[in-house]
């Protein structure tokens, strides 16, 4: 599934590193999924489109695969380290950029 994501994240300096934290607001926005069953040595491979909202009552054996909840609030965090090269500096990071706490989901 692809969501959008709008994190507001606070730094926290420690000399050169530092961390980030904060609250994270997703909109799912579609996606395709493929689901693979095995069973006794045989598989079955099925694939569609993600969607959001109701499904439809006419949406028998459908590729579509319907979702209620697009909305998503949670937490992200992150830890990362200032590096300098000459006159220039790079900032690398870690980000764990999925919402990993799920506050609430809203309907």
């Amino acid at each position: 599934m692809n969501y959008l994501d709008l994190p507001v994240l606070v730094k926290i300096k420690f000399g050169k590193f530092y961390a980030v934290v904060g609250p994270s607001i997703s909109l799912g926005i579609g996606g395709n999924y493929k689901f693979i069953q095995s069973v006794s040595g045989a598989t079955s491979t099925n694939t569609g489109k993600v969607k959001f909202g109701k499904e439809p009552d006419n949406s028998v054996d459908s590729d579509e695969s319907y979702y209620d909840n697009r909305l998503d609030v949670g937490v992200q965090t992150g830890i990362g380290m200032q590096v300098s090269f000459g006159m220039h500096m790079a900032y690398l990071i870690f980000s764990i950029s999925q919402t990993v706490i799920p506050v609430a989901t809203i309907v």
